[in-house]
């Protein structure tokens, strides 16, 4: 099993103290020689000022041999450099330990060095003294002390480089002496900070990183100047030091799903450290009853935990290219191959390779425990009648331990009421319901709504000539939310459009809907101070009533409505209403907000480093609405028309696309919206590299509502459209067809430059 052992590759990514623990399960399992172990102890223990212990090793090592006389000089110069950092640090400790003081400590660290060095005299480079104490008391394994000094250091300092070596330090000093519930907390702490560095502080870190690597003293996790890789580097080194407290915190393994299958650390891992997968594998497998829904569950688990099996078999089809192993083959085998004597060999080999991980030993028992369950469930779901001798030497159980097994498997789950076991036979039988008729109508003739709906439309087009005789012979469809469906006043069947998943609502986030963005103004703005909306702020841009393109093309209105056609799933051009499966938006409309002065630039982004008008001064977020509709269940041409016009409508009774138009309301609690737009700078848009801003499942986020308010009639124009009081739009009736080609994430190509 030496083949499968990470130690080698994880080591580099950690510090030094924090692989001692490894190298002695090394020791215990016995999967290296005895003797490679302990001169890689050794090699590492050098490094240090734990000096008796490396003699120690050292005569282990070499029992025939003298402990070198170099080992009693650096014995005497770790005890003077001691005794002499303490006095440095204790003449801190005793001032800010007095009561007085403590009570007088304010949130604005300037403000606490200002009233230190007034009343006490001490300045930043003597509350240093904290840090080099505590940094040094780590050296030589004193990691209790180590944490309370780096605390101390961390609540006063102003340095942020030395902060930041600080916070490491004070989570590698709590994993080391088992702290877990505060190791958490230090944990969740690091990850917000790396998560929400800006470029500005990225670039400064970079700089920094840059700094010592010229005087030869750069850490693996800062040996590049390029800010992105410093941060990718922060990510990795963060994603191994994390495994020692998600695999010893009583929720660990949940949480451990939580972030790694974020969109953020998932991108770390397939980018910098595939073999991570082996954990993330194991904790889905491990969490597999925590993933369980469970109604009136007072903590229910995320849809990204309950989803993680399927999350991480995705993942591992994707990477297995660049990293497997018996771990994360048992799921592929399960899941993408369906082979369960596959399945079965890949356990034998997994259940082996955890018992020897040092992350995983502890789990080893659950871990078999989970796999079993997983093979059972998946074929039993496949099979009406099961033989248990069959299904327990798949499970690489005996006979009785088969039917034990089997036994406790049905009383556990939602199996017990569908299925029985017959000892006669010695067979399960699993019961499965009978499909409600007209659920088996709706699946049989699912393959003929786009027949029914091309000829619905075709009967419907004389009536909805009543409507807008400019439509006359046109098909009637409608486009809007992707479970909005409408019909037009004809009565004649509609279709939704379908929308896809656009920039960071991707697979696994969300299937499509609005992507919002706020905008910061940027130089060559002269007014760079945002001022967010309050409570009650409204605004509007575009026209629902407009039916013709009646604005002036070089105005600056003429750009806030665009549309952009896609090839695959590249973007095309900015253009006018009508050509394109994208709508964007650029608010504001109405008197009491303007858009920004300047000259509109051909690609629609002109308002990025405009001015605000003199008639407007105060500067609001600039906010861009997009929406990318899946046209692609519509390319047959027979569901078109056959004098060759478009068949499309906006919900609204729009045919001509000059009606789009967004509304904003706002709707944000307190002050969150300001907070986000001063803290979250970082210019990737993405809400999770937000810390201060709460996350909303999409469960609880969307709420659809049934029919559209009002009457929405097909009015072509070219007038303007008008209101059509006491009328109740109708539902749909017919379902949206399949796309022709599978779901796509759009990224706009300009997203990385705002």
């Amino acid at each position: 099993m030496a083949d499968y052992d990470l130690s080698k590759t994880i080591i580099p990514y950690l510090d030094r103290h924090l692989a001692f623990p490894l190298l002695a399960h090394l020791s215990e399992v016995s999967i290296f020689p005895d003797h490679d172990v302990l001169v890689a102890q050794y090699e590492l223990a050098k490094g240090t000022n734990m000096v008796d212990y490396a003699a120690q090793l050292f005569k282990q090592i070499y029992p025939d041999q003298e402990v070198p006389k170099e080992f009693d000089e650096k014995r005497k110069n770790a005890v003077s450099t001691n005794e002499r950092l303490q006095q440095e640090a204790q003449a801190v400790l005793d001032v800010i330990e007095n009561p007085d003081v403590a009570q007088a400590l304010r949130q604005d660290k300037n403000q606490n060095l200002q009233y230190l060095m007034d009343n006490y005299g001490l300045n930043l480079e003597q509350i240093t003294a904290l840090y080099n104490f505590g940094k040094f008391q780590y050296s030589y394994g004193s990691y209790g002390g180590a944490a309370e000094y780096l605390y101390h250091f961390r609540v006063l300092s102003t340095d942020t480089e030395l902060n930041t070596s600080a916070h490491w330090g004070k989570l590698a000093s709590d994993i080391l002496t088992g702290r877990w519930d505060v190791a958490l907390e230090e944990l969740n702490t690091l990850r917000d900070s790396i998560d929400s560095r800006t470029s500005a502080s990225l670039l400064a870190a970079a700089s920094a990183a840059a700094a010592a690597a010229a005087s030869n003293t750069a850490s693996p996790s800062t040996s590049t100047a390029d800010p992105a890789l410093v941060q990718l580097h922060s990510r990795t080194w963060l994603v191994h030091w994390s495994l020692f407290v998600y695999f010893n915190h009583p929720e660990g393994r949940t949480l451990l799903l939580e972030t790694f299958l974020s969109p953020t650390y998932l991108n770390t891992i397939q980018t910098a450290s595939p073999w991570i997968l082996r954990y993330l594998s194991a904790a889905a497998i491990i969490s597999r009853k925590a993933a369980a829904y469970q109604p009136g569950n007072p903590n229910p688990v995320s849809s990204r935990v309950r989803n993680a099996i399927r999350e991480v078999v995705k993942v591992i089809q994707m990477e297995e290219y660049q990293y497997q192993d018996p771990v994360t083959r048992f799921l592929k085998e399960l899941y993408v191959e369906f082979d369960f004597e596959g399945a079965q060999r890949e356990l034998k080999e997994a259940v082996e390779v955890v018992g020897n991980d040092f992350f995983l030993n502890e789990f080893r028992e659950e871990f078999l425990d989970n796999a079993r369950y997983l093979i059972s469930e998946a074929y039993c779901r496949i099979h009406q009648k099961i033989d248990i001798a069959d299904l327990s030497e798949r499970l690489n159980l005996s006979k009785e331990e088969g039917e034990k097994w089997i036994v406790n498997l049905i009383r556990e789950t939602r199996m017990g009421s569908d299925a029985k076991i017959d000892l006669e036979k010695n067979v399960i039988e699993i019961n499965r319901p009978a499909q409600p008729v007209y659920q088996t109508i709706i699946e049989k003739t699912r393959g003929l709504a786009l027949r029914t709906q091309a000829m619905g439309s075709a009967l419907g087009r004389s009536a909805q000539a009543t409507y807008a005789s400019s439509q006359q012979g046109q098909q009637s469809k409608s486009t809007g939310k992707a479970d909005a469906k409408v019909e037009t006043a004809s009565q004649a069947p509609a279709v939704a459009v379908p929308q896809m998943a656009n920039h960071g609502t991707g697979p696994g986030i969300q299937a499509g809907g609005m992507t919002v963005y706020y905008f910061q103004p940027r130089a060559p703005t002269k007014n760079l101070n945002i001022v967010s909306f309050r409570p009650g702020f409204r605004m509007i841009v575009g026209n629902p009533m407009r039916r013709k393109d009646d604005i002036d093309p070089d105005a600056t209105a003429s750009k806030a409505l665009t549309f952009r056609c896609f090839q695959g799933t590249d973007p095309g051009p900015f253009g006018s209403p009508g050509n394109s499966p994208e709508d964007s938006t650029h608010f504001p409309n109405k008197s009491h907000v303007a858009h920004p002065s300047g000259t509109p630039a051909p690609d629609g982004l002109q308002f990025f480093g405009t001015d605000c008008p003199d008639t407007h001064p105060v500067r609001l977020p600039l906010l861009f609405v997009e929406i990318v509709w899946d046209t692609r269940p519509f390319n047959d041409p027979e569901l078109w028309p056959k004098d060759g016009s478009q068949p499309f409508i906006f919900s609204m009774g729009d045919p001509t696309g000059f009606g789009q138009h967004a509304d904003y309301m706002f709707g944000w609690e307190g002050d969150s919206l300001q907070r986000a737009m001063e803290v979250c700078t970082g210019g990737d848009g993405l809400p999770q590299n937000c810390p201060v801003l709460t996350l909303q499942d999409i469960e609880t986020m969307n709420n659809y509502i049934d029919r559209l308010p009002g009457c929405n009639p097909v009015q072509g124009g070219p007038g303007p459209a008008t209101m059509i009081p006491n009328c109740q739009a109708p539902s749909a009736t017919v379902d949206t067809p399949h796309p022709t080609a599978p779901p796509a994430v759009v990224t706009p190509p300009w997203t990385i430059n705002i």
